[in-house]
């Protein structure tokens, strides 16, 4: 019944709104993270080196479970819907309700730059009726991920995916790169970011650094959970001369931090104030379980780890694209001392993290925030 009250009010409100005239806007939107950040964030900046800010419409909201959060939500579509129905261009990089409920106008172009590079964990269509899935009855009255132009990808290797994941055509998936990704290939403005951060943050200053950065658990993120499992007194007492751990939850988990160790010189809990993708960077180890970060670390031609404790359930909670024990390019561990054995390996293998990396970026010249910014002003021209 609230869904199809919602639905009802979205696409009533603009069939409303369709009859205002188009404007010369570009929205960036989400509303899952409610965070300028990521793919959105490189391309907002670039527009606005490039004079363009008083185009941009940020679309950015976070709704909470509770009645008021509904609420707010209610009148965020709304306002969306208003943004869609007016706007020549509009870019999404996540799951967006008020799109799936209209029709936008043929002026309009709509492009899918999502979150995540590559394909890991299934999503969209590819969960139907699993965890953090929609059900198969919501997509009868929904169609989850339509609307879409053209849907960015890290490369043509994913596209079969994305095009699964979404319903979609294949014709409409474009490997130009992914804009967040250009950082990696900025020798300068990495240096400049691992000074910051290591200026800002002395604790982790003459040790190396794993960063911590497990995807989440659940079946909305309203009851998401990192599974935080990693066993830190024994991390500490092993690493700590040599090491520092730096801790990135997902947003969906931000409130699993273990109790009793804010503060602490080995363990630094970043989840909430710095960026994933300098993090990656500051990092000389990565250690994750399934998270999307696996395909920009791979970027940067480092090591990793890949704490996996819950493989078997979150295989038929989620599952992936590839077979998890050869895609990943490193070590499976199911325990914290299997963890702290990598972590003490002098010479870890990264020729499969070359491998991967070139079988999952067509792109790799710092250019791919360029390109779609090309690619949106040209499209605005022919709207």
């Amino acid at each position: 019944m609230i869904n199809k009250l919602r639905k009802f009010l979205v696409a009533a409100s603009y069939q409303v709104f369709r009859h205002f005239p188009m404007k010369d806007k570009i929205v960036l939107a989400n509303f899952s993270t409610g965070r300028l950040e990521g793919n959105l964030r490189s391309i907002y900046e670039e527009l606005v080196d490039r004079g363009e800010r008083r185009r941009v419409v940020l679309l950015l909201h976070r709704s909470q479970g509770n009645f008021n959060g509904k609420i707010i939500y209610l009148f965020k579509m709304i306002q969306a819907a208003w943004q869609i129905a007016t706007s020549r261009i509009v870019v999404v990089d996540d799951y967006f309700y008020p799109l799936y409920v209209v029709t936008p106008r043929p002026e309009t172009f709509v492009l899918q730059v999502w979150h995540a590079c590559g394909a890991f964990k299934k999503f969209g269509y590819s969960v139907l009726d699993k965890g953090f899935g929609a059900s198969k009855d919501f997509v009868k009255t929904v169609k989850i991920h339509s609307n879409y132009d053209m849907v960015l990808v890290s490369s043509m290797e994913v596209a079969r995916h994305y095009a699964d994941a979404f319903q979609t055509d294949m014709g409409k998936m474009t490997s130009l790169g992914i804009p967040r990704t250009d950082v990696f290939f900025d020798a300068a403005q990495k240096s400049d970011i691992e000074k910051r951060l290591r200026d800002k943050y002395p604790q982790i200053k003459g040790r190396k650094i794993a960063l911590y950065a497990p995807t989440f658990r659940g079946e909305s993120r309203f009851d998401a959970k990192s599974g935080f499992q990693l066993d830190l007194e024994a991390m500490k007492k092993a690493l700590s001369k040599e090491w520092v751990l730096v801790v990135k939850l997902h947003p969906f988990a931000l409130k699993d931090f273990p109790e009793g160790w804010e503060g602490d010189d080995f363990v630094v809990n970043l989840s909430e104030t710095e960026d994933i993708n300098e993090l990656m960077i500051l990092s000389d180890r990565l250690i994750t379980d399934y998270s999307s970060v696996v395909f920009e670390y791979a970027l940067l031609e480092r090591p990793m780890v890949f704490f996996a404790y819950d493989l078997e359930g979150y295989i038929k909670e989620r599952d992936f694209y590839y077979p998890y024990e050869t895609f990943v390019p490193g070590p499976i561990v199911s325990h914290t001392e299997g963890v702290i054995q990598c972590l003490q390996d002098p010479k870890p293998d990264i020729h499969r993290v070359k491998a991967f990396k070139e079988k999952f970026f067509d792109r790799g010249d710092g250019q791919a925030t360029k390109r779609v910014v090309d690619l949106l002003l040209e499209r605005g021209k022919e709207s």
